[in-house]
């Protein structure tokens, strides 16, 4: 019951951290703009330290979706290669076949 919890936090983070990165492109987009004045650089400059430099998507720790397992992940799937394995021998996975026979 702990790891369905631990991974839907996990899900939650990732959703979390994308509309982060959104926001803080766009307020970058507009910081850098020279169509506005002074004032209003400084109040999107206001904006952007609220973020913290470790709402980046680059400081998330991938997790496996079904295991919570932290090593071996491939991203496409957001699973270990443990269960990837399982799922691809099963046929599951699109795209993953195995190589040898």
């Amino acid at each position: 019951m702990f790891f369905r919890k631990w991974i839907f936090d996990l899900k939650k983070n990732r959703l979390q951290y994308a509309r982060s990165e959104i926001n803080k492109i766009v307020i970058k987009s507009l910081l850098y703009n020279p169509n506005f004045n002074t004032p209003a650089r400084v109040y999107f400059y206001g904006f952007l330290k609220n973020y913290s430099i470790f709402s980046s998507r680059s400081f998330f720790k991938r997790a496996c979706v079904v295991s919570g397992y932290s090593k071996a992940i491939f991203r496409l799937f957001k699973m270990s290669r443990q269960h990837s394995k399982r799922f691809a021998s099963a046929g599951v996975l699109v795209g993953m076949r195995r190589s040898s026979f």
